[in-house]
């Protein structure tokens, strides 16, 4: 235990300013007083000097700081910071101040790079050792220009991260930029690490009739209901205006968003359009060739430069038919096969059918594409709100809402999931009578059970409970039909396209702990679970009251807690495959101060467990990198209920 001489305890104490001090709560006769301490200082990461007027945030694993403790105080001039009246438990720390990234304890750049190191105070200990590091920000600028070497003004630059999603290193939309006069942009405040930078063009068109469409379904719409029109729209990426407005323009019964991300396309002497497609740093339209840029702390980078140039389109036209005809009114889409999740495609061209479920695209650059088609029935708000009109004293009105409570989940319609994919290759001549044949997704269904000894769930408990799932391809993110538990907890789901898709359980159930979810003896939670063009039946969805747990104690040379350690668990009895992740499976943590750490609800099953050296690699766990520990690994088997404990010794990896 450390111990503090009083008078540099009331020095500090003084020093500091409280943002949210409470009173304590009275102990009970079984709790031990909460008399723990914890001192430390906030530093510049590159100078050393100590950072005053920085916030400091606790939190404690397992819980939340108890009301005795304020959640954040301020440091002093010299950087000092003090939390008091604290119990035994796991601490995290972190620090924010303008003009640095929020860092963590041992952890300078935030967790989204490398996670912090968690403290574990004992009943009435002192800790007076803790230094929190700040970077500053990166940043990085260019200019963006047009085929004739003049700037671009009025651009939308994006700044790409990368980052795992459900096991996969995928690129995510970050900030955005407008060029300026010069044509300049540039981005600050930005973490270390790797990055792409993207001019995005929009381009999309759809008929007058949608427009007209779905702006005679907004003057009967209540409030918070949901527009099936409007999704639509959104999927194109069009804007809902009429052409001959400042945001489109048509060109013969088409009307082309032209909205502020848009550099004005020409039409040549042919009829044919010129459009500025997407362009990714360096110049490619292509994210496999894209240049990466490697930020680091404090890093100011420039030159960055973009030049946009046009290329001459086609026209692709044709219909779309489902089972029962033409399917009017519906968004279909081509995309280049690389995702860029949480944005829209890169070079994604969107239009609408029609109302006779006639389409064209009406500016579609030479390239390989994918058409795409979702047609998801819309399903009812699950809402008890009620929307009241006010008449203001000013005359105005407004909307006031009341709730009975929550909700139950209304059951999906019946209607199918109507979907096609199909390649489509744009050359130098224009494509009529394409016919789109619109065909039904396969519907999942199944039940929970339960392992243990726990009283069942309620049916308000079951409501809770949401089955996500997503394309492992990312291709779809913005259309994904609906999943249900019931009042019972058995699931049925919307109609869902082919594909392979990655499955995740959100919500929880009083006294129980998620064990499995299984279709055809494959958890589902821990592979991809492949749809075809059939029905899945036998899904199910286990918990338990008795979870495992695997924990253990980390040490430097056989003797001493190592002041950065990652601990990684992955599955030792199966083949570890890219692109294929196990999120259950496949996990990692940071040891605590005391090298001590802990994975708990981990299924059952062999893994490989090694703690190395490098925390940053958190986000880094490919399959490749874990592939190469399985020598250095130890190799651990997790019983189903059974609470594992194992000493591992640190491993150096360059």
């Amino acid at each position: 235990m450390n111990r503090l001489v009083p008078t540099v305890v009331l020095g500090v104490v003084a020093a500091v300013v409280s943002l949210a001090a409470q009173n304590p709560p009275p102990q009970t006769p079984d709790s031990p007083p909460s008399t723990g301490v914890v001192i430390g200082t906030v530093v510049d990461e590159s100078s050393g000097k100590p950072i005053g007027g920085a916030i400091v945030t606790i939190g404690q694993q397992g819980g939340d700081v108890p009301r005795g403790a304020p959640a954040q105080v301020l440091t002093n001039s010299d950087g000092r910071f003090l939390f008091a009246k604290l119990p035994a438990g796991l601490f995290q720390f972190s620090a924010r101040k303008p003009g640095y990234l929020t860092g963590s304890l041992g952890s300078s750049t935030g967790t989204l790079i490398r996670p912090g190191l968690p403290i574990l105070l004992g009943p009435g200990e002192v800790r007076s050792d803790i230094k929190i590091a700040l970077a500053r920000p990166a940043s990085l600028s260019g200019t963006v220009f047009d085929e004739n070497g003049d700037p671009v003004v009025g651009a939308i630059v994006y700044s790409l991260r990368r980052q795992r999603n459900r096991g996969r290193l995928s690129w995510f939309g970050g900030t955005s930029d407008t060029t300026d006069d010069r044509g300049v942009y540039r981005f600050g405040d930005l973490p270390p690490g790797d990055r792409i930078v993207m001019v995005e063009q929009t381009n999309a068109s759809v008929p007058t009739s949608a427009i007209e469409a779905y702006q005679k379904s907004t003057e009967n719409q209540r409030p918070l209901e949901s527009n099936p029109l409007s999704d639509e729209l959104f999927s194109t990426g069009a804007t809902p205006l009429a052409g001959g407005t400042p945001s489109a323009r048509l060109i013969n019964s088409q009307s082309q968003t032209l909205n502020r991300t848009t550099v004005q396309p020409r039409v040549d002497d042919t009829g044919h359009l010129f459009v500025y497609p997407s362009v990714i740093y360096p110049g490619t339209t292509s994210v496999a060739k894209a240049s990466i840029i490697t930020l680091r702390p404090g890093e100011d980078r420039t030159g960055i430069d973009i030049t946009l140039r046009p290329v001459k389109t086609i026209t692709i036209s044709g219909t779309v038919t489902g089972p029962d005809g033409p399917v009017g009114l519906t968004a279909i889409t081509l995309s280049t096969p690389e995702p860029i999740e949480g944005r829209n495609l890169p070079n994604q061209v969107g239009t609408m059918t029609d109302v006779s479920g006639a389409f064209t695209f009406i500016a579609v650059p030479p390239g390989d594409y994918t058409l795409r088609v979702t047609r998801i029935p819309p399903v009812r708000t699950a809402s008890t709100m009620v929307m009241n009109t006010v008449q203001n004293s000013d005359g105005s009105t407004s909307m006031t809402g009341t709730s009975s409570g929550p909700a139950v989940v209304p059951p999906l319609p019946p209607d199918p999931t109507l979907w096609v994919e199909q390649r489509v290759s744009a050359g130098n001549r224009d494509i009529t009578g394409l016919s789109i044949v619109l065909q039904p997704g396969a519907r999942l269904s199944g039940r929970t059970e339960f392992k243990g000894t726990a009283p069942r769930p309620t049916a308000k408990d079951f409501q809770t409970l949401q089955l996500s799932l997503a394309p492992i391809d990312g291709m779809r993110a913005f259309r994904t039909p609906r999943t249900r538990f019931d009042e019972k907890g058995d699931l049925t789901t919307q109609g869902m396209p082919s594909g392979r898709y990655t499955a995740q359980l959100f919500g929880t159930l009083p006294k129980w702990s998620l064990l499995s979810a299984t279709s055809g003896g494959v958890d589902i939670l821990q592979h991809p679970l492949e749809i075809g063009v059939s029905d899945i039946s036998d899904i199910v969805v286990t918990f338990t009251n008795a979870p495992s747990e695997l924990s253990g104690t980390v040490t430097e040379r056989g003797v001493e807690p190592p002041k950065e350690a990652l601990v990684i668990a992955f599955p030792a009895d199966e083949p570890l495959v890219p692109d294929d992740p196990n999120l259950r499976r496949q996990v990692s943590t940071r040891a605590a101060s005391n090298g001590s750490f802990s994975f708990k609800n981990l299924p059952p099953g062999d893994y490989q467990v090694i703690a190395i050296n490098d925390a940053s690699r958190a986000t880094d766990l490919t399959a490749d990198f874990l592939q190469s520990l399985v020598g250095k690994a130890t190799r651990v088997k997790v019983g189903a209920g059974e609470k594992r404990s194992q000493s591992l010794s640190l491993v150096t990896i360059r």
